[in-house]
């Protein structure tokens, strides 16, 4: 299960496991305008996630030029969408070190999230409100949205 923080927003990330077993970071953003800036994995310093003293095992960061965001933005290690480039190459954690998940979104306002490396499963989305399914978790980030 996800460990949200009190940054806003947090119900729009889930994280999985591809089928290949990588890392997936999916992100719903609620406006355009408003894409993710960075996406990274984080093992926390035991301050405040994303303060610069955290160590970093994968970065995706967006480059100067427009995103097109999608309803649903998937971020993989060496798989990431256009207008973003991978800046730090996956480090894999042992199976049960407790990572975060740290988005920043452009135009201001960020989130994290944390969760057992060993805990991602094909299939199986994990959220700040428990395992959903792709469907289930769409729904549940488009209500935070506001949207229906």
């Amino acid at each position: 299960m996800l460990l949200p923080s009190c940054i806003d927003d947090f119900e729009q990330a889930a994280v999985t496991a591809s089928p290949d077993g990588e890392l997936r970071v999916l992100y719903h953003p609620c406006r355009v305008d408003r894409p993710a800036e960075t996406v990274q994995l984080l093992i926390d310093d035991g301050d405040t996630p994303g303060n610069g003293n955290d160590t970093v095992l994968w970065e995706a960061m967006a480059g100067s030029r427009p995103i097109v965001a999608s309803d649903v933005m998937t971020f993989e290690p060496g798989s990431v969408p256009t207008g973003y480039s991978e800046t730090i190459t996956l480090h894999a954690p042992e199976p049960g070190e407790e990572v975060l998940v740290y988005i920043t979104v452009r135009g201001g306002g960020g989130f994290v999230a944390g969760f057992p490396w060993a805990s991602l499963e094909d299939g199986s989305l994990l959220t700040d409100a428990g395992t959903k399914t792709a469907a289930g978790w769409l729904k549940y980030a488009r209500e935070g949205c506001g949207q229906s």
